[in-house]
């Protein structure tokens, strides 16, 4: 199968319906492409799924899928002695030779280790005295050097110490990883006869997996880097010959390692001097030597050890790790845990243990292109095979369910025409109902409602599925009359203009209108009305597109689910001075004593109570308050993890596209975007 370049998101859609057989383990193993042999893989053991049980009140829980979201799974490691002896194997390192190979090839399993802290699922072994003042309680600038960089300590500061630490990332560090990153590309230039294959692995688990560090926390997270200067004159002396005959014997000549410790020291120091008074600056090194010299020239190093394979190798670890500081648990998805060995390695593989499928990510081989794009959206090349080889990249909603199945609950579907797609029939529109990625079919209406129309075989492209698997977006479309068919040409109708103009100017109700022209979806909005479904066999849509169903009501505005309770209907639209009776009706029911009331609940109240979707509540709300008849109070804290299933999603815009966005009702920034307001407060005001 060719690869496909995909997210993570993607990827977890494809990887649930691989590991849906059975639920057995499957092996984890990594591969280098010019250091291993064809098809060879280093095995790094068995992971296991630990789904929980689906609850029947929440249909839309996909156990397998928020097992590899949450880290629901456990990673048992072989012992080091096995995989050192195979990694020698595959680089077809002797035992009697090339010992300085040996080492290296040690020394990149180490890497091994530096992804679990990188990740997350392990932290560093700090210095004690340093623990004692974790987490900062004033604002202090960590000065990172390169060997924080690549065995995950920088990426426990930005995890676990922001924004209290202050990151600052002194200029010689990228040219460390510049250097090293340039050296591993000089293996891959040179014969594979020539090839030194421990030190290449080495050089490649190296330079990759920092310069992954770099651009994550650049591209990837909220944190603020600062950058300094590069200093030329200690460069020019360090890497350019020293022609005065005098100091032949100091070999300065050779580029001296010291030098660019020597910089990142200067840099912490430049940065003490403009700092205000009592500004604490300090070293985070996982190098001993350049701790003590620091420690010499006055400067507090931040000391952790560097991660042992030992350590790692023959344990069981979890994707569910302890918060150090509040002992709250977090998780670590696993397409996290592959992406970051894909990069450090090359390729990062799952496989059922009876070879029958698996799933395979790679970051960089002979024939994968890399575009800068690739790294401003997380973009790995994924392949997979087996039971499901013949499917495309499933839906990217949260459904979890398997591709390839037939439209219409596994009824037989209508006549077909060649590929297994249901066409309309000569007796009126197609009836049945149809699951899809509503992320996929957003892009699909954008653009057929851009070019006219467009042939299958581009809208099964655009909707990142395989042709055969293209039927359900196709009737959909014919169903509500959003489209026609005209010679293997998708066409558009002036009811898919209406519906993507509304899509763009978040109209809910146009987008409503559009959406229920369908009509299994209408007859699904019916149900809701008198009926609230808590279980499936009460819904009338099939158990495979249900999950689709409420993404379109939820991102429609006609329903959204409440986390063991079912799925609300939500049409009222209330004008302000309405809307206010409803906004303290539910806030009054909620006050016990104190007068801040979870936000969350608060709109679970307005859904549960008045029917009022959350997107409503936040624009009445703020309608509301400019006309001067409420006035709201926020408090921010920490999220209730209690919550963190109470989830709805609506249509928001990425990169100037809509898309469709999760949104945790209790973390407090959805009234007011960027701001914690996890509690609320109303008043009503009188004229």
């Amino acid at each position: 199968m060719n690869p496909h370049l995909g997210t993570p998101r993607e990827a977890t859609n494809t990887l649930s319906a691989l590991l849906a057989p059975g639920n057995e383990p499957v092996r984890l193993s990594v591969r280098e492409d010019i250091c291993f042999p064809a098809a060879k893989h280093l095995d790094l053991g068995t992971i296991s799924l630990r789904p929980e049980p689906a609850e029947s009140a929440n249909p839309s829980d996909a156990p397998l899928r928020d097992a590899i979201d949450c880290g629901f799974y456990q990673w048992d490691l072989p012992a080091y002695e096995d995989v050192e002896a195979a990694a020698f194997k595959l680089l077809e390192i002797s035992e009697e030779r090339h010992t300085t190979q040996q080492q290296k090839a040690r020394e990149a399993l180490r890497s091994v280790a530096s992804a679990l802290v990188r990740v997350g699922l392990l932290h560093p072994a700090f210095d004690a005295d340093a623990v004692a003042n974790f987490p900062f309680t004033r604002p202090t600038t960590v000065v990172s050097d390169t060997s924080s960089v690549i065995h995950g300590g920088l990426d426990f500061v930005v995890r676990f110490l922001c924004p209290m630490a202050r990151v600052k990332l002194p200029a010689i560090v990228h040219m460390e990883l510049l250097n090293a990153a340039d050296g591993y590309l000089k293996h891959r230039r040179q014969e594979r006869t020539k090839l030194k294959k421990g030190e290449a692995l080495l050089s490649h688990t190296i330079s990759q997996g920092g310069q992954r560090v770099l651009l994550r926390l650049e591209l990837h997270t909220d944190t603020e880097i600062e950058r300094t200067s590069i200093f030329s004159d200690p460069l020019r002396n360090a890497f350019h010959p020293d022609k005065e005959t005098d100091a032949n014997a100091l070999n300065l000549s050779a580029p001296i390692r010291g030098y660019c410790d020597r910089l990142i020291l200067e840099a912490a120091r430049q940065h003490e001097s403009y700092a205000s008074p009592g500004h604490p600056v300090i070293i985070m090194t996982s190098d001993q030597g350049f701790a003590r010299m620091a420690l010499a020239e006055g400067i507090q190093p931040l000391f952790h050890e560097v991660p042992k394979p030992k350590d790692v190798f023959g344990r069981t670890l979890t994707g569910t790790v302890f918060n150090p500081f509040n002992g709250e648990l977090y998780g670590v998805p696993l397409v996290s845990l592959l992406w970051e060995l894909a990069v450090a390695f090359g390729s990062a593989r799952l496989s059922a243990c009876d070879g029958s499928r698996y799933f395979q990510v790679s970051a960089i081989g002979e024939t994968l292109s890399w575009q800068p794009f690739h790294s401003k959206e997380d973009l790995l090349w994924f392949e997979w095979s087996g039971a499901n080889a013949g499917v495309g990249p499933p839906s990217a909603g949260p459904d979890g369910g398997l591709p390839g199945e037939r439209p219409n609950g596994g009824k037989r579907p209508h006549p077909t025409h060649g590929r297994g797609t249901a066409r309309q029939s000569d007796h009126g529109p197609l009836r049945g109902s149809y699951k899809f990625s509503t992320e996929s079919m957003l892009r699909l209406l954008c653009q057929i409602a851009e070019r006219s129309q467009i042939s299958e075989s581009q809208a099964s492209a655009i909707a990142s599925v395989k042709l055969n698997q293209f039927g359900d977006y196709r009737n959909f479309l014919l169903a509500g009359g959003l489209a026609h068919a005209e010679n293997e040409n998708l066409v558009k109708t002036d009811a898919l203009d209406r519906l993507w103009a509304a899509v763009k100017t978040y109209d809910l109700d146009g987008i409503g209108q559009g959406f229920l022209r369908v009509r299994s979806f209408s007859e699904f909005v019916e149900f809701l009305k008198s009926k609230r479904p808590a279980a499936q066999d009460a819904v009338p849509v099939s158990s495979r597109a249900l999950s689709t169903y409420i993404q379109l009501a939820e991102i429609s505005g006609l329903a959204v689910p409440i986390y063991n309770e079912g799925i609300f209907h939500t049409p009222q639209n209330p004008p302000p001075s309405d809307f206010v009776d409803c906004a303290m009706t539910a806030y009054e029911k909620l006050v016990r004593g104190e007068p801040y009331v979870l936000t969350g609940a608060w709109l679970e109240a307005l859904i549960r109570d008045s029917g009022i979707h959350p997107v409503r509540a936040r624009d009445r709300l703020s309608e509301a308050r400019a006309a001067g008849l409420i006035e709201r109070f926020t408090q921010g804290a920490t999220p209730d993890t209690r919550f963190e299933r109470h989830v709805f999603r609506m249509i928001d815009r990425l990169h100037g596209q809509p898309e469709v966005k999760s949104v945790f009702l209790y973390h407090g920034d959805f009234l007011i975007p960027g701001k914690a307001s996890v509690s609320i407060r109303l008043e009503r005001k009188t004229k």
